[in-house]
């Protein structure tokens, strides 16, 4: 792997716009700003670089392979873009998947909670199958196995998914915990989760958030989230918070679905925690 990685480095050193490398999944973007046609042709001019570098080192491409997102919540079309000069044109597609992660155009997260959700409600059958062989404590062990991370993967990213999303994996926490402590159907969630002394999966998406929030501002993950981190402000507040002198400042926004989004939100929550 390392030698790969040495193998494919080079290929973003002339390229205009920016791009993320991960193993053998590459990703191209540009910021629209003012006009698509110039962005457009920017990208097909740096997807020639990458053919002709292709070429140069006996690397295949497989265009077929290759999408094109245009993430914006305004109904406009796009000028196409071709893997290259001469080459073909890229699809248009309306998400794109990287690293696990299903990227709407719209910037929600429907289609990805979707996906995740058939895969936790198919893997509840190994709850079904086992329930009545198997003690409580195996079934427990089971769900924070293999049905719950996969319900988690992520979830500082997409914790601004809407309610109606949230509502759809916390159906599969309880009817996994339905099956697990053999609670009628019409029984109250409230009563079910102080039985089995979860939280929910809501609460744990913000310990999450916070947890990696503590990573960031520690230098426990990479510089380039640190950056994206407001200087320290002094606190207004006369009550002794957790770190008076250790506030952030939230940044501008405009919309609901950013200030839902991790930063502005682990920010804000940070921010009011207690000093112990």
């Amino acid at each position: 792997p390392f030698l790969f990685l040495l193998y494919i480095n080079d290929i973003c050193d002339d390229l205009v716009n920016n791009i993320r490398l991960f193993a053998d999944d590459t990703s191209l973007y540009a910021i629209v700003e003012n006009g698509t046609t110039n962005v457009a042709q920017s990208l097909t001019n740096d997807l020639d670089l990458v053919d002709k570098w292709s070429k140069d080192w006996l690397v295949d491409f497989n265009p077929n392979k290759t999408v094109n997102v245009d993430f914006s919540r305004k109904n406009k079309a796009y000028p196409p873009i071709k893997f290259g000069e001469n080459g073909p044109l890229i699809d248009q597609n309306i998400f794109h998947t990287h690293l696990g992660l299903c990227f709407q155009r719209d910037a929600t997260w429907t289609l990805h909670i979707q996906l995740i959700h058939e895969k936790a409600t198919k893997r509840l059958n190994i709850l079904r199958m086992l329930k009545y062989k198997v003690k409580r404590k195996t079934l427990v062990k089971i769900y924070f196995a293999f049905i719950r991370p996969v319900m988690e993967y992520s979830d500082v990213v997409w914790d601004n998914c809407s309610e109606k999303d949230s509502k759809l994996l916390e159906d599969v926490q309880v009817e996994a915990g339905r099956i697990i402590t053999g609670l009628r159907c019409n029984s109250s969630r409230t009563k079910l989760y102080n039985e089995l002394g979860w939280d929910l999966l809501q609460t744990r998406r913000k310990v999450h958030k916070l947890i990696l929030f503590y990573k960031i501002i520690n230098g426990y993950s990479p510089n380039y989230l640190y950056d994206l981190i407001e200087p320290y402000r002094q606190s207004n507040h006369s009550y002794n918070l957790r770190a008076n002198d250790l506030q952030f400042k939230i940044p501008h926004i405009r919309t609901t679905s950013f200030m839902e989004s991790f930063l502005p939100s682990t920010v804000k929550q940070w921010n009011i925690l207690p000093e112990y």
